[in-house]
């Protein structure tokens, strides 16, 4: 087997230069998941498509019971979202949570699926099953009887709708009306000036690299 023997390792490492990289690192795993990219995420261990989340009380601010586990941009949490169709009388509440939509308890559902079958049908159903999803007094509508963690916003979105659904589009903050997308695009460019800010720019002084017990300079 073929070593590098020019390779020092990293036993070396300035204390200041490992700090930093870990710091690039975490707003990286933090960042990734914004843009769609989940695979710096830990699978869950549920064999399930979704997965039940923690019950929280309808409209509690998620800072106050689950902040640990939501990726933190300037200590900011996600806003309650409202998914209304008026035409059906649908109204459903919901909130990201460590990269996940979580669906509030109480909201209202399509009572069956009305849409060309397709990507969330089986869901839709699967959740009928369970009792995930159980009908109104009055028949009309089905609601959940828990919070309900979903993989994405626009599967939230679907099973509400009982048909396929653009969840950036369809969900919107409760005070304000933004939607999720814009939101989303929002809490993009944050974290990007936030990365900007952070990394050492063309022309900074840079930290001699140190190799073996010399010191170079860069």
């Amino acid at each position: 087997m073929l070593l590098n023997g020019t390779d020092p390792g990293y036993d070396n490492l300035p204390e200041a230069d490992r700090s930093d990289m870990e710091f690039f690192l975490e707003q990286i795993r933090t960042l990734l998941p914004v843009l769609g990219f989940d695979f710096l995420r830990e699978t869950p261990q549920s064999s399930a498509p979704d997965r039940a989340a923690p019950a929280l009380p309808v409209g509690l601010p998620v800072a106050a019971s689950q902040q640990s586990a939501i990726p933190n941009l300037h200590s900011s949490t996600s806003p309650v979202f409202v998914c209304d169709v008026k035409r059906h009388d649908i109204s459903a509440r919901g909130q990201e949570i460590n990269g996940e939509f979580v669906v509030f308890k109480g909201s209202r559902t399509r009572s069956e699926w009305e849409g060309v079958d397709g990507t969330y049908t089986e869901l839709f159903r699967e959740l009928a099953r369970s009792g995930v999803l159980a009908p109104t007094a009055d028949g009309r509508h089905r609601e959940f009887t828990r919070d309900y963690a979903f993989s994405s916003p626009s599967a939230a979105a679907a099973v509400v709708s009982g048909r396929s659904a653009n969840g950036r589009i369809q969900w919107q903050i409760e005070a304000g009306g933004q939607t999720y997308g814009g939101w989303q695009e929002a809490r993009v460019n944050a974290m990007l000036a936030e990365l900007d800010s952070a990394l050492p720019k063309v022309g900074d002084s840079a930290t001699p690299l140190e190799v073996g017990s010399q010191s170079v300079a860069p």
